[in-house]
């Protein structure tokens, strides 16, 4: 698919009237750096093919993204490379990005005269099927409460018998 005015411009595609009427279909292959505005970083591109067809009151999005994005361990805060592979089949407005009225309901804005602008879109397909927690190894040991060492280096030198005096009684009753 054609892109206008070169490398600055991410995820925007020229149709050339393809979409503007009913029935109107374009296939977009996606292969560029990610989208402004995500919680984590990407490793690499989003790569990914959608399929656009106009039904009158809406452009279905329907296809594939697969990208990589870098996390934190959720128990050591480790870098931790999570790939993403994510099925898109979204309702989407048949509206200009900027005007003035937002679109009705969850819709998401794709045409700009003959241009389809993706970014939006797949902002949010990576925000929805990002993990709320990722672990470097299923076996992760995380961080001392008491110092912040990573475990997985190895043991710290917390005193380890430090106890909440509420969790005492419960000490007692398994007898250790």
């Amino acid at each position: 698919m054609p892109r206008p005015e070169g490398r600055g411009v991410i995820m925007r595609y020229e149709l050339f009237g393809t979409l503007n009427q009913v029935g109107g279909r374009a296939v977009c292959d996606l292969d560029d750096e990610g989208p402004e505005g995500l919680e984590w970083p990407l490793v690499g591109p989003v790569c990914g093919r959608i399929a656009l067809t106009n039904t009158g009151s809406s452009i279905n999005a329907h296809g594939y993204l697969k990208t990589v994005m870098r996390m934190e361990c959720s128990r050591c805060l480790q870098p931790v490379e999570v790939p993403l592979d994510i099925e898109v089949n979204e309702e989407c407005a048949l509206a200009q990005i900027d005007s003035p009225q937002p679109p009705a309901g969850d819709q998401i804005p794709l045409l700009d005269e003959a241009t389809v602008d993706l970014s939006e879109l797949v902002r949010q397909m990576l925000g929805l099927h990002t993990p709320l927690r990722v672990l470097c190894a299923p076996d992760c040991k995380g961080l001392c409460p008491h110092c912040g060492a990573d475990l997985n280096r190895g043991k710290c030198n917390c005193k380890q018998d430090d106890i909440d005096p509420r969790l005492m009684p419960l000490k007692q009753l398994t007898g250790q």
